[in-house]
């Protein structure tokens, strides 16, 4: 099967969604952190900082990485990352104290 620019476009929506997921879930499990895991709310809200920072330091450097690479490698590799993401805020609690 050829992959066409059409499948691109829907593999960007998919990555909307996963990124959406991404940046939805853990404020919602704000208190969750702070039950189980002991996560003070000064170290909540430098999540919070820390993953809005980044958010805009992406948005401002996406353009130029696209322009270089391509639709649909940077659709892929931000897919990939958003499944490690996930895949590691599953994880990650149980493994390590990212506070050390």
């Amino acid at each position: 099967m050829k992959l066409t620019s059409k499948h691109t476009v829907y593999g960007c929506y998919m990555g909307y969604v996963c990124q959406a997921i991404v940046n939805n879930l853990p404020p919602l499990l704000f208190l969750t952190f702070h039950r189980d895991f002991g996560i003070s709310l000064e170290k909540i809200s430098l999540l919070i900082t820390v993953n809005f920072c980044i958010q805009i330091l992406v948005d401002f450097l996406s353009p130029g990485i696209i322009r270089r690479s391509g639709y649909r490698k940077a659709a892929l590799c931000s897919f990939l990352v958003t499944i490690l993401g996930l895949t590691g805020f599953y994880y990650l609690p149980f493994l390590l104290d990212p506070y050390l």
